[in-house]
């Protein structure tokens, strides 16, 4: 795993309030998704891992389990309990890396780049939840977040406000350029 302690995956299921005990320990945490987790987590875990509105939270739901299956029984099945676990930690983690509840929720529900889609999507699955997690860990850990921080300085020391930003030569190019354009600027900067 990583260091996520297991007292905030239980949190974005609601906590203790909602799993009927603490939770701190994995085998505790193992031992309510083997029984089945009450199906009361599902809507915490929406309300965790996405913002209010516009069917974040439905989609987050259904991702644990169809509302045909959510309506049926009291507990989740074994299969919709590992998922809620998996979305909660991932959800959890995003928390964590991030620094903020609402940040969290955005980055987790829109599309990103290097995932191709958003991460809460790409978390329903044991191998994308693997993916997402590295991603998170990168993203908290401080020799990135040191060479992120160099970048962004510099970005700012040339005033640079948005991607792609290019520099060739002492020249600036910013925004989307054509690569006649690129070539023109790199051919410039070679004859000087």
């Amino acid at each position: 795993m990583y260091p996520l302690a297991v007292e905030k995956v239980a949190q974005a299921l609601g906590g203790e309030r909602m799993l009927g005990a603490p939770v701190r320990t994995m085998a505790e945490l193992t031992a309510a998704v083997e029984r089945g987790l009450p199906r009361g987590v599902v809507a915490e875990l929406a309300a965790s891992a996405a913002h209010g509105g516009g069917g974040d939270r439905r989609h987050v739901a259904s991702l644990v389990t169809s509302p045909a299956s959510l309506k049926r029984g009291a507990l989740l099945s074994p299969a919709a309990s590992e998922r809620a676990e998996r979305l909660a930690r991932v959800a959890a983690l995003a928390r964590q890396a991030l620094g903020d509840d609402d940040e969290a929720r955005t980055w987790l529900t829109q599309n990103h780049p290097m995932l191709g889609r958003p991460p809460i999507d790409l978390a329903a699955t044991d191998l994308g939840a693997r993916q997402v997690e590295r991603l998170l860990h990168d993203i908290d850990d401080p020799d990135i977040k040191k060479r992120l921080n160099t970048a962004i300085a510099l970005a700012d020391e040339l005033a640079i406000q948005g991607t792609p930003a290019l520099v060739v030569g002492d020249r600036l190019l910013a925004g989307a350029v054509t690569l006649a354009e690129l070539q023109s600027a790199v051919a410039s900067a070679r004859h000087r």
